[in-house]
């Protein structure tokens, strides 16, 4: 799937010309298993994706996201490393509420989620909204359920 994600970004690219996307530099001090092609995420929607890792001068990781040209990133806004359920990863962008626009040139300080903080409990609507819309959590939500099913079935074989 990843694989077609990032062919439809070239072909989209390529028929709309790439002046529709700015590239900015974030430094992390270690990126969780990030890859090339991950999506940079604000408030659920996909603004980019990770185009170049490498490692820096520094000793730290640097990054290259592209994003949309329409996406306004404002000073002093938060590039989070975090994983999906099923051990994708992607940066997820959390905008200041600074009115000054992000100096596209200026290299941004990234974080990793701290791993206690990304399993979260959430509301009866939360989880229906996620099983709806969210094929990660539809996929493991199926596969929890198949798992308890064989388990039942073996228990019941047992007896």
């Amino acid at each position: 799937m990843r694989t077609s994600t990032t062919l439809l970004t070239f072909l989209l690219l390529g028929l709309f010309g790439c002046s529709d996307t700015k590239d900015y530099k974030i430094k992390f001090d270690n990126v969780d298993w990030l890859r090339v092609s991950d999506q940079v995420i604000y408030r659920g929607l996909v603004v980019g994706e990770v185009t170049k890792i490498k490692v820096d001068t520094d000793t730290k990781i640097l990054v290259s996201v592209n994003l949309r040209d329409d996406f306004k990133i404002t000073k002093d806004s938060k590039f989070i490393i975090k994983p999906r359920l099923i051990g994708e990863r992607y940066i997820d962008i959390i905008l200041s509420d600074n009115k000054d626009l992000l100096d596209q040139a200026q290299i941004q300080i990234g974080q990793v989620a701290p791993r206690d903080t990304v399993i979260k409990k959430y509301s009866k609507e939360q989880l229906d909204s996620l099983l709806k819309y969210d094929p990660n959590y539809k996929l493991a939500d199926t596969i929890i359920k198949v798992l308890g099913t064989i388990k039942k079935n073996s228990d019941q074989t047992k007896k």
